[in-house]
């Protein structure tokens, strides 16, 4: 999903894989509600404004899961990164790459969920005009 920002020229991209570690195929969507399961996260932007970003400023990443149904709604996972840290793969003239993975506990409930990341920019506690948005795969928990 692209990332929005105020601040042009700025343009980006922002993704979500659901892993499970013990699975037999670790890219999936159908995940055991009782086995730690795994999001990863990445993001990249590029144009004149990425130079914007510096080291005074902080990403975070929050996984949010949407029940399709009743049941359990709100976030599962956060991520704070600093903006120019070492999860930084590229960093070149106006081009930024970051790519991390957010290790998440199981769960008790077979349901299905969608999951939903935000990213967000920082400065200390305010907010800069930069985010982006990836409503990800539905995801299917089942019990053993």
């Amino acid at each position: 999903m692209p990332i929005e920002s105020v601040v042009k020229p700025l343009t980006g991209d922002f993704t979500l894989v659901s892993r499970d570690p013990n699975g037999m195929v670790p890219e999936t969507t159908i995940l055991r509600a009782t086995d730690e399961w795994a999001v990863d996260v990445s993001w990249n932007i590029s144009g004149a404004a990425a130079e914007f970003v510096d080291q005074s400023k902080m990403w975070t990443v929050t996984l949010f899961l949407e029940s399709m149904g009743t049941g359990f709604e709100g976030p599962v996972g956060k991520l704070q990164v600093p903006a120019m840290g070492g999860l930084v793969q590229e960093y070149g003239p106006h081009t930024i790459t970051i790519a991390a993975n957010l290790a998440l506990a199981e769960g008790n409930t077979s349901r299905t969920y969608k999951l939903v990341g935000v990213l967000t920019l920082a400065q200390g506690t305010t907010p800069l005009p930069i985010a982006g948005y990836h409503e990800g795969p539905i995801l299917q928990f089942y019990l053993p």
